[in-house]
């Protein structure tokens, strides 16, 4: 379950399960995605499990996600809001993930929704380093992650070009089906 987080979670994966992540202080992305509630909302699955994704505001591309999240004290609903936003046409979804040093930290991966499938690809750790350290964005390392700073409208271009491509994690999309469209 808790990829389907991670990912939709936006991404909550590097957040959740300790791993490296590549946060952003911001939504990633240029503009608002508008969202239509007949596209998202409903019951979204993958082999880990499921979520359920309801759309808060069409034209400021807010959806809210919620999940149960068993422990071993018992279930428990977690619930956070995801952010889509785009550049060009390419689609951007963040998840704020906490704070540090007083400014949010948001988990965040490109996103391709066709039909009833959502793709989602997470950045490559290594690789955001790796082309921050060479200068291409601003950043600071915070344990084994990554927190990139100001992003300007060209770095959000880059995130979004086809050279930017090596900088995802391609061959290992989180890929959600929608099971229903959560009317009833």
């Amino acid at each position: 379950m808790r990829s389907v987080v991670v990912w939709v979670g936006c991404l909550i994966l590097g957040a959740i399960s300790g791993c490296a992540a590549v946060y952003a202080t911001k939504p990633v992305g240029e503009v608002p995605c508008s969202v239509k509630a007949s596209e998202w909302d409903g019951t979204w699955v993958n082999k880990n499990g499921a979520v359920t994704l309801k759309v808060v505001d069409e034209q400021a591309g807010t959806l809210r996600m919620a999940w149960v999240e068993w422990s071993i004290q018992g279930p428990r609903l977690e619930s956070h809001e995801i952010q889509m936003r785009r550049s060009g046409d390419v689609t951007f979804a963040s998840v704020r993930q906490g704070e540090d040093s007083g400014r949010a930290l948001y988990v965040w991966a490109r996103v391709k929704r066709e039909g009833n499938e959502l793709i989602c690809w997470t950045p490559d750790v290594d690789r955001f380093k790796t082309a921050a350290r060479n200068g291409q964005f601003p950043f600071r390392e915070k344990d084994d992650s990554i927190v990139l700073g100001e992003l300007t409208p060209e770095h959000v271009r880059i995130l979004a070009s086809q050279e930017a491509g090596s900088l995802y994690r391609w061959d290992d999309p989180v890929v959600l089906l929608r099971m229903n469209s959560g009317e009833h």
